[in-house]
């Protein structure tokens, strides 16, 4: 990466700094500058008319582009440009209700998996035919519990994995998702923070030993599981429960 795009990327850079690097850089300057977050928003826009599509991409990206710029941005010919409107945290509802329905499938996955997507949008994604879409709107935050109690239930595993790392997930789905076939998504609900003690214990003594690992470390452990754990025959699980052990000791004396 040469010097110039190094100066691009820094958001410190002054203004008219990047207003140059904009109208005299080559493709990856301008590609950079379009990232940037101190870009001003008229160079935005007329980066947003650049023939080439990884630079209107960046602009379709960056949280300081305007509204109107990112309206043209959803109707690009390409689907990389509207897939970076669609995963703008500042995209408007409209646009993103209309991406929603774009027919790629890169495009509507993105829209479910901005934070800012509403519900409505989020529950006509959740039932999309393609499974990545699906499983973008099982990691967002913003998914509703009873959504999540659906999506928990899809035959894709990587959709049920998405639920089972949700840190909305409520703890009855993730006590169901802790008997699941695959132990991939045993492991994401030993890890998650919603987790109940009670299924830990449970998970502390599945046959893989990856899930007995990220039950190890989840500070939502009792303490009783972790002594049982630095017992594990695999060395990994014990370094890690011993490790968990002595960080709620010291925890411990710090509250005193």
């Amino acid at each position: 990466m040469g010097c110039n795009t190094r100066v691009a990327e820094n958001h410190k850079i002054p203004k008219d700094i990047l207003k140059e690097f904009a109208k005299y850089g080559d493709s990856s300057i301008k590609e950079e500058v379009a990232k940037n977050r101190s870009t001003p928003q008229e160079t935005l826009k007329e980066l947003a008319k650049n023939k080439n599509w990884r630079v209107r991409a960046a602009v379709a990206g960056n949280r300081n582009t305007p509204e109107e710029t990112l309206e043209k941005l959803a109707k690009d010919k390409n689907s990389n440009v509207r897939a970076g409107v669609a995963g703008n945290p500042n995209a408007p509802e409209k646009i993103l209700e209309e991406l929603a329905k774009d027919r790629n499938w890169r495009v509507r996955a993105a829209v479910a998996g901005n934070f800012n997507t509403p519900k409505d949008i989020l529950e006509k994604l959740a039932k999309d035919k393609y499974w990545k879409v699906r499983a973008k709107v099982a990691e967002n935050f913003n998914t509703p519990e009873e959504l999540l109690k659906e999506l928990a239930k899809d035959r894709n595993s990587d959709v049920r994995a998405g639920v089972a790392g949700n840190s909305n997930t409520p703890q009855e789905t993730l006590d169901k998702l802790a008997d699941d076939d695959d132990p991939g998504i045993r492991a994401r609900v030993a890890e998650n923070q919603n987790t109940s003690e009670e299924t830990l214990d449970k998970l502390a003594e599945d046959d893989y030993w990856k899930v007995r690992l990220k039950v190890a470390e989840n500070q939502n452990t009792s303490e009783e599981t972790l002594k049982k754990l630095e017992e594990d025959e695999v060395k990994a699980v014990r370094d890690a429960a011993r490790e968990m052990i002595t960080r709620k000791k010291i925890k411990g004396l710090l509250r005193r």
